[in-house]
């Protein structure tokens, strides 16, 4: 699994941003997982290394 570094609007509040990271296989699905909390317009940058790695265990979205 990797974890991907998110940034995205809320559909409901088209004012707020929010960031955050998502643990998924691929960059596709960690797209599908956003969109369930619908969340639009969103940037992914996968995160490697070790802080990928802690950063898998305080996932926003898992």
């Amino acid at each position: 699994m990797a974890v991907y570094h998110y940034t995205g609007v809320l559909a409901t509040d088209h004012d707020r941003i929010e960031s955050g990271a998502v643990v998924a296989d691929s960059e596709e699905a960690a797209l599908e997982k956003l969109r369930k909390y619908r969340v639009e317009e969103v940037k992914l940058k996968k995160v490697v290394g070790p802080s990928g790695f802690f950063m898998g265990f305080t996932a926003n979205v898992k």
